[in-house]
């Protein structure tokens, strides 16, 4: 059975704006949180992390691929949780960031994670794609193409927002 405020609060402390942690230090402790063998199913096609993906390794090269297309990690501003059940969580929030061409980067969605032994072992993400693929057009050419190969939509070998 899965302790799922204690999910809360580590996530929480995880993602506040005062949280003291460095950008390091966050995504160490960001990664923690998942099961080895993580799915990921983030809807659309067109941005960089829009698909299904399987694994740590693709957790790993999402956090990579946006480290070369933000300036700094996003900067969650406003949150609001929801424990769902004994396996599930509902994340809503908006987030600030600036782009690697040094544009302002404003975005919002529902996250909805489920645990399994107290690791999350699903990762559902609903956002403005068409915003972030506009805002992130030419992202394969940011991205080193061994970590854009583990992208759900890497392979397709465009860039539609170009």
């Amino acid at each position: 059975m899965n302790d799922m405020r204690a999910n809360l609060e580590r996530l929480k402390s995880l993602v506040a704006p005062d949280s003291g942690l460095s950008d390091e230090d966050r995504s160490a402790a960001y990664l923690d949180l998942y099961d080895d063998d993580v799915i990921l199913r983030w809807q659309g096609s067109d941005w960089p992390f829009g698909g299904d993906m399987e694994g740590r390794d693709r957790l790993i090269a999402c956090l990579q691929a946006a480290s070369k297309l933000f300036a700094e990690p996003p900067q969650f501003w406003e949150s609001h949780f929801w424990i769902l059940d004994e396996e599930r969580l509902l994340w809503w929030w908006r987030s600030r960031s600036t782009t690697f061409r040094g544009d302002p980067f404003t975005n919002s969605g529902i996250t909805l994670l489920r645990y399994r032994d107290d690791r999350i072992c699903e990762h559902w993400e609903y956002t403005d794609t068409e915003y972030i693929a506009r805002m992130l057009r030419g992202w394969r050419s940011r991205v080193d193409p061994e970590v854009g190969a583990l992208l759900a939509n890497w392979n397709d070998g465009r860039d539609p927002a170009a």
